[in-house]
């Protein structure tokens, strides 16, 4: 039997924020998939901009972090990478370095504890892999900063087979626009778009 999203148990998540600022089953399971699928390569990220002393760098990671975090219900979680992207922006190495380890270990818990309900959710077989056409009717509703329609159009993104790199992108978007943060999402669109042209798709 597949598993709802809504009886999800994880200490650190409340599920009912998710359903408040996004209010689509559908489109927070599409999330967490995306959330866990994406964890590990988010882990070394961060790892890797904190070995190279990349504050800019790192401060881009925990932003993606904190929106889905905060998107997926895990209020306190997306609080901590706030404050590290703050620490981070004004460069104060001293507070990242401190509150880094917490942060990423309350991560590793519930990305973990996310991954395991996962596995019990039924996965939807990819579709046709998706095309620079696909993201235009996303684009005007971003531009027009409308969450319903934003969260409509992304909704059947996510079944469309694209790299991690995009994968990962529509997820932070969705974060963004589940937050009314339309700049970031349309910056991150941006960026989607590029990438799309670069590829030839």
């Amino acid at each position: 039997m597949k598993s709802s999203i809504k009886d999800i148990n994880i200490k650190g998540v409340d599920i009912r924020e998710a359903f408040k600022l996004i209010g689509d089953e559908e489109v927070i399971e599409a999330m967490m998939k995306t959330y866990c699928e994406d964890g590990d390569n988010k882990l070394k990220a961060i790892q890797d901009a904190l070995d190279g002393r990349d504050l800019k760098e790192y401060a881009v990671h925990v932003h993606a972090l904190k929106s889905s975090s905060k998107a997926l219900g895990a209020v306190r979680l997306s609080e901590r990478f706030k404050e590290l992207e703050l620490a981070a922006k004004r460069g104060d190495a001293i507070y990242v370095k401190g509150g880094n380890e917490a942060a990423i270990n309350e991560y590793k818990r519930i990305l973990g504890e996310m991954k395991a309900f996962m596995s019990g959710v039924v996965e939807e077989e990819d579709s046709e892999g998706l095309r620079k056409e696909d993201l235009e009717a996303l684009s005007e509703a971003i531009k027009s900063r409308d969450v319903e329609g934003s969260l409509k159009e992304l909704k059947p993104l996510k079944s469309k087979e694209c790299s991690s790199f995009i994968a990962g992108s529509l997820e932070d978007i969705e974060a963004a626009v589940s937050i009314k943060d339309f700049e970031d999402a349309g910056a991150i669109l941006e960026d989607v778009l590029l990438t799309m042209e670069v590829s030839g798709l």
